[in-house]
């Protein structure tokens, strides 16, 4: 089967999706080797420590996030695209929220 070359746009996004991973990645990984000293939040109500508390939705979206990372290097063909979107859109619509509310309500850690 020959390999599809990616072009300058997918890998752009393909790279910027990697880049939002890591708000995932980080209490992935800490969650499991810190325990429970580590304590992570993505909201006032989505929130643990170590891997207690909302941590399967952490593991439930990281290997969402890979699996469209791992459709997309594999050259973008059809389950890729609406994935992309899903992941990409609540990002853009947590920011476009956070800039019109104020900035203060943007919890970035």
């Amino acid at each position: 089967m020959p390999q599809r070359k990616l072009d300058g746009l997918l890998r752009a996004l393909l790279i910027w999706t990697a880049v939002t991973m890591l708000a995932v990645w980080l209490p992935l990984v800490r969650g499991l080797m810190d325990g429970s000293s580590y304590q992570w939040a993505w909201s006032p109500y989505i929130s643990g420590s170590g891997i207690s508390g909302d941590y399967w939705l952490v593991v439930c979206v990281a290997v969402f996030g890979l699996a469209v990372l791992l459709t997309g290097w594999r050259g973008a063909r059809k389950p890729f695209h609406w994935p992309l979107l899903q992941w990409h859109f609540p990002l853009g619509d947590l920011t476009l929220w956070a800039g019109f509310a104020g900035c203060a309500s943007l919890l970035l850690g």
